[in-house]
């Protein structure tokens, strides 16, 4: 078993570095390819984000009819990214890409804040600079930002693959 979670543990490096990428490119709005624009690359990105996570849980199937129960189990929690016909990898795969829609900054419902604190050197050592910025959301979802999606169903398989595979 330890093949297999080696396995998935190699495409959850692969789905991580697909989704640094997308944090990248969309927080310094540049594409890291000459010929692409900014969403071009980042829904590049994610389609690469969506098959590694996927392929991750494939890993500790037996074969295309005997499914691991657990990891199948897993899938079913997270229909959205994993439902065949209307999960996004599915869609991004076999119909068509899934296209994130910029809906601008979206505060959230109540008294809740998004804030995703990133790595940076301050200007100056008593000030703080707060960026709001138009943010990408699944055209399906309005709650969270792609990237937050993305950074939770991550986290989520790896506990998973810890769980049948520790």
């Amino acid at each position: 078993m330890s093949q297999k979670r080696d396995n998935a543990l190699g495409k959850m490096r692969q789905a991580q570095h697909s989704l640094d990428l997308m944090k990248h490119v969309w927080g310094v709005q540049t594409p890291v390819l000459d010929g692409y624009s900014v969403e071009e690359e980042f829904r590049y990105y994610l389609s690469s984000f969506l098959n590694a996570c996927y392929s991750a849980t494939c890993m500790f199937d037996i074969d295309a009819k005997h499914l691991n129960e657990e990891m199948l189990s897993f899938r079913r929690e997270h229909p959205q990214f994993c439902r065949r016909e209307t999960g996004y990898r599915h869609m991004d795969t076999h119909s068509e890409p899934v296209m994130p829609e910029g809906k601008g900054y979206k505060p959230p419902q109540g008294d809740a804040v998004n804030f995703e604190p990133q790595p940076y050197t301050p200007v100056a050592w008593n000030m703080v600079n707060f960026i709001f910025k138009d943010e990408l959301y699944f055209p399906s979802e309005s709650e969270q930002t792609v990237i937050r999606r993305c950074s939770e169903h991550l986290a989520d398989l790896h506990t998973e693959i810890q769980q049948i595979c520790p």
